[in-house]
């Protein structure tokens, strides 16, 4: 068996062809082996080491090697990205394209350059895989969007310069464009909505504004602190625009850098104002002008201030003048508003006078000049001069009277000449366009009486002001300007209806409408002609008046340089004018221009009495002109002058209380040659009792308002000081006058309604003279002397029912609308919380500057329009803007 099967080739029995099939796969696959070992060895290295070690974790091997991917890359939300890696350098191969994929999105194929391999990725918003194939390789990350770091605040920090002494300022930038002060500094602190990385700051431009060289950029770091970024202090002027970039933790940045825009101001000059002050006008003796001033400025005001001077008639310095502080300021302080109070009786201003006045400020700028308000001019009038106006405004009032007499005298006759025609020539057109004419004529004219009695009611009402004013003479005026309202309301008007309804009818028919109007018509002009008649009665008795007036200012002003002449005398006598102490010669130098002033004054009042004496005819008038020529007043008063300038005291003390003498006497004379000013109105006696007596009530009330006023001023003084007392004091006196001219009222009442009424009054003046001796000025004060003026207007309404004139319904009418006025003048009361000092109690910084330059008035008054002509050259246009002023207030 052994040796048979030795014989036999049991190989060739068996199919070789799987086992050479396997051999030749290996050996493909050992060729295929040690080609890929000889031509890349890593790559072999790599599976014969991932073979032996299936379980490790082994990279595999790559012909093409990228650069690996961030774990995650952080992107902006939604919007494209680039991504990019590189191939490395020992790659075998390079493909021409390559793939990206982002899970649940299709695949995006991208071309290789070179070995950069950058495509951009669309925008994604929310985390999502991505895989990047180039080749045989394979690179992998975590898309992560997130929304870029937005800037949530800026501000701009500014450190003003030193000299506004105001702390540095925070400024929120909400736009592109920062405004600054020159020589200031600014940086920016920003906040964004994540912790940042990095801060830059660009500055472009040049570092000059005037620079010609095409602009640079310098880029600065800035501070970062989590959200915050924070800037360098960079100096104003050298800025034009910067732009500001951050990035967050996550490599993030603004889409767009902010860009700042910047603009240096200069520190401008600040501004000043007078409120409730016409460029021109006048006041009286004492009453109170308050003055409203308004300063305002871009960073800061020192204060706000009044510079006043006064001045003679001819416009030479009196030597009174000083700087008042109305309101300080502070380096916070952009607008100041405080109200100067000028009082000519508080600031002892000689009457008359001219005081100019400015308001000035000046702000904290290093070197600036305090800028100044126009020159404002106040014409101070005495009574007398008051007077005189008034008169001359009544004057001018009985001209249009005396007009307004004469038309309709012309419109009688023309009826009477339509009486005289017949039947037919009543219908003819001739006769209708002449009754058609006084139709128009008669409405003109009542219009015209009308206009006039209301310019006379205004003139009225600005004569009682006047205390100068006797109250019969205006109980007369009363009756004359309420008679033409009356006239104006009742027959003229009457007129005009008869004489239309003639026109309405024809012929005979025509005859009864106009004798009707004839005979009213012919009441009317009659009318007219007394009332012409009782005002000129009346203008003749305020000229008498006027002149008696002055020539006791006269004398009293002689007085009272006499007394300060005998206060000085111990002090001066027998020393010589340049050897006398500064305030000795200060008080001469004053009395002198006192003097001069009153030799000007004496001078236009006797050229005025010689006029009126020549004008009339009066014994009593050319009398005393005659003794006044005589008595050389010119020269005696020029030499008085000298004897005070040049410190002859004795002599000067002697003359003053000679001529003080002389002038009261000549005003006696004339006070005692006649006139009816001690008459009432018309009607009978109990009327013109009570229209008397409505009189007094107005005017006392009128000094009552007056007297308000100046405690309200008065009251802005801190209490406590030697100015209030003394002030407080002084309008305790003028309460305790109103009281005793109460009380004389009360003495000679005639009935027990009158004598109730005055006791209630005197009681509640009583009660605010108390509140003034403490002193006391504030609101309770104020409250107890507004009850004086309404018990006042009650007692004035009570004696209206007992008047069977008319006036006394305007008298009380007047005094209605004081008392509706309270508290509703221009310029009373504390404005915007400023601070008032009167002119006495100001505080000193130097003398006025000499011309310098810068709404309504505060005391407004009521009165009729003025004739220029009439008025002194020298307060012509003042007393033009008083009265218009008047006449806004009544409108």
């Amino acid at each position: 068996m052994a040796a048979e099967s030795a014989t036999v080739d049991f190989t060739e029995a068996v199919d070789r062809r799987p086992a050479r099939g396997a051999v030749g796969l290996c050996a493909a696959v050992l060729i295929a082996v040690t080609v890929v070992a000889l031509f890349s060895p890593e790559a072999a290295f790599n599976a014969f080491e991932r073979w032996l070690q299936p379980l490790a974790e082994i990279e595999r091997h790559t012909f093409v090697n990228l650069v690996p991917l961030p774990a995650q890359l952080n992107v902006a939300h939604g919007e494209p990205f680039v991504l990019s890696t590189d191939v490395s350098g020992d790659s075998r191969w390079i493909p021409s394209q390559g793939r990206v994929v982002l899970a649940g999105q299709r695949p995006i194929t991208f071309d290789v350059d070179g070995r950069v391999v950058g495509l951009t990725v669309p925008g994604q918003t929310r985390e999502v895989p991505l895989t990047i194939s180039v080749g045989d390789a394979q690179a992998h990350t975590i898309i992560r969007p997130r929304h870029r770091p937005a800037l949530t605040r800026l501000v701009a920090h500014v450190t003003l310069p030193e000299y506004l002494q105001r702390p540095n300022v925070e400024t929120t930038v909400d736009g592109s464009k920062v405004r600054m002060l020159e020589s200031s500094q600014v940086s920016f602190e920003g906040e964004v909505s994540r912790i940042l990385q990095q801060g830059e700051l660009t500055l472009s431009a040049a570092t000059t504004r005037t620079a010609t060289t095409a602009a640079g950029t310098v880029t600065t770091a800035m501070t970062v602190d989590g959200k915050h970024f924070i800037s360098l202090p960079m100096p104003a002027q050298d800025l034009v625009s910067c732009s500001l970039t951050w990035r967050d933790i996550y490599g993030l940045a603004p889409k767009q850098a902010r860009v700042l825009k910047f603009a240096t101001v200069a520190d401008r000059k600040p501004e000043v104002k007078l409120l409730n002050l016409a460029r021109h006008t006048a006041i009286l003796e004492d009453e109170t002008l308050e003055i409203e001033v308004k300063a305002t400025d871009d960073f800061g005001l020192r204060h706000a201030n009044l510079v006043w001077l006064a001045k003679d008639g001819e416009g030479k310095d009196l030597g009174l003048g000083e700087t008042a502080t109305v309101v300080d300021g502070g380096s916070k302080e952009t607008s100041l508003t405080g109200t100067f109070v000028m009082s000519p009786e508080f600031m002892d201003l000689p009457i008359p006078c001219i005081v100019e006045l400015y308001a000035a400020t000046v702000d904290y700028l290093p070197g600036r000049q305090p800028v100044t308000t126009e020159l404002y001019r106040i014409d101070v009038l005495s009574y007398a001069q008051h007077a005189e106006q008034v008169r001359r405004q009544f004057e001018a009032l009985l001209t249009k009277l005396e007009d307004l007499a004469r038309s309709e005298e012309s419109l009688l006759d023309g009826k009477q000449r339509l009486q005289a025609l017949s039947d037919e020539d009543l219908q003819t057109e001739a006769s209708t366009s002449a009754m058609r004419r006084q139709v128009n004529q008669g409405q003109t004219n009542r219009k015209a009486l009308e206009r006039t009695s209301g310019t006379g009611r205004e003139l009225l009402a600005e004569a009682i002001r006047n205390k100068q004013f006797p109250t019969g003479l205006l109980a007369r005026l009363a009756e004359t300007v309420s008679g033409m309202q009356a006239l104006s309301q009742a027959e003229m008007a009457e007129i005009v209806k008869s004489m239309q309804a003639g026109l309405k009818k024809e012929g005979a028919a025509r005859r009864g409408d106009l004798q009707a109007a004839a005979t009213k018509e012919a009441s009317a002009v009659k009318k007219l002609r007394e009332m012409v008649g009782d005002m000129d009665d009346s203008l003749n008795d305020m000229v008498a008046r006027n002149f008696i007036l002055r020539l006791r200012q006269l004398g009293a002003g002689e007085g009272k340089i006499k007394v300060a002449l005998e206060r000085a005398l111990p002090e001066t006598i027998g020393m010589r004018t340049r050897d006398l102490e500064p305030e000795l010669a200060e008080q001469l130098k004053k009395s002198a221009t006192q003097q001069y002033e009153l030799r000007r004054e004496s001078k236009f009042v006797q050229d005025d009495i010689q006029g009126y004496a020549i004008r009339t005819g009066v014994d009593a008038f050319r009398e005393i002109h005659s003794e006044m020529t005589e008595a050389h007043i010119q020269e005696s008063l020029a030499g008085l002058t000298e004897c005070i300038g040049s410190n002859q005291l004795v002599k000067a003390i002697a003359d003053t209380d000679g001529w003080a003498k002389r002038f009261n006497a000549w005003a006696d004379r004339l006070d005692s040659s006649g006139g009816r000013d001690n008459e009432g109105g018309g009607g009978d006696s109990l009327s013109a009792e009570a229209m008397r007596i409505m009189m007094d009530l107005l005017r006392i009330a009128q000094q009552e308002d007056a007297l308000r006023t100046q405690t309200r001023a008065t009251d802005r003084l801190q209490a406590g000081k030697r100015q209030h007392k003394a002030r407080s004091r002084r309008l305790l006196d003028k309460q305790l006058d109103l009281l005793a001219d109460i009380n004389v009222m009360t003495a000679d009442a005639w009935s027990p309604l009158l004598y109730d009424l005055l006791e209630e009054v005197a009681h509640a003046m009583d009660d605010a003279g108390e509140l003034l001796e403490r002193p006391q000025t504030d609101g309770e004060t104020i409250a107890a002397e507004t009850e004086v003026i309404e018990l006042l207007t009650r007692a004035c309404g009570s004696f209206q029912s007992q008047c069977t004139s008319a006036a006394a319904g305007m008298l009380a009418q007047m005094m209605a609308q004081l008392v509706k006025s309270q508290g509703k003048k221009p310029g009373q009361g504390s404005v915007a919380g400023g601070e008032s000092n009167f002119a006495g109690n100001a505080q000193i910084d130097g003398q006025p500057a000499a011309g310098a330059v810068g709404e309504a008035r505060s005391v407004e008054k009521t009165s009729g329009r003025i004739d220029p002509a009439t008025i002194p050259e020298e307060f012509r246009e003042a007393v033009e803007q008083y009265f218009r002023a008047m006449e806004e207030l009544e409108k």
